[in-house]
């Protein structure tokens, strides 16, 4: 068994061998820690990940980074990463090392980023970006920019409010087609 992920404090996920891994939730149910199995194909961020490595490099070897515009933080490094360092070697390791997702978290509390929008299908790691700030005694807002079951649509407007309402500047003539109608809010509840 390997530790494939350490999302929070709280928050792990363990990688490895089936049964291995049953055998690890039975012992943990018994001890009544709360834990599920992940549903997935394959065990990544393991050690059954190596022999597919030096395919991955190899098929990435054209890969060009470049210096990005934005900071980015890499959960492969656990912090701040230039974006020269994206070669297919780093992408070799993305797929076989731990995923230090608390630890770039903790990167980001400690730089003091405060907003964190996840960008997924639905947002699983909200609790964890939460568990990270709150142990670096930090405030943060999360949203997610899709929810499973909602319209794509309507969810990235509900994500765009909620930084908006925080104060995060929003282009809103990017987000919005011409045609939409916009409203003035009256002034004080109940008034019109």
């Amino acid at each position: 068994l390997t530790m494939a992920v350490s999302n929070a404090p709280r928050s792990t996920v363990v990688s490895g061998e089936p049964a291995a891994l049953l055998e690890l939730l039975a012992t943990l149910e018994a001890e009544g820690v709360f834990c599920r199995q992940v549903q997935v194909d394959v065990a990544s961020h393991s050690a059954q990940m190596e022999p597919l490595v030096p395919e991955l490099v190899a098929e990435l070897s054209d890969v060009a980074p470049r210096t990005g515009e934005i900071t980015l933080y890499s959960t492969v490094t656990g912090g701040p990463i230039d974006g020269m360092a994206l070669d297919a070697g780093y992408w070799g390791r993305n797929l076989r090392e731990r995923v230090r997702f608390a630890q770039t978290i903790a990167a980001l509390a400690a730089d003091g980023i405060d907003g964190v929008v996840e960008l997924s299908a639905h947002p699983v790691l909200r609790s964890a970006v939460e568990q990270c700030h709150a142990a670096a005694g930090r405030d943060v807002l999360v949203t997610g920019s899709l929810r499973r079951g909602e319209p794509e649509q309507a969810a990235m407007l509900a994500a765009l409010g909620t930084l908006w309402v925080a104060g995060q500047p929003v282009e809103w003539a990017a987000a919005m087609p011409d045609d939409w109608a916009r409203v003035a809010l009256p002034s004080y509840p109940l008034q019109r």
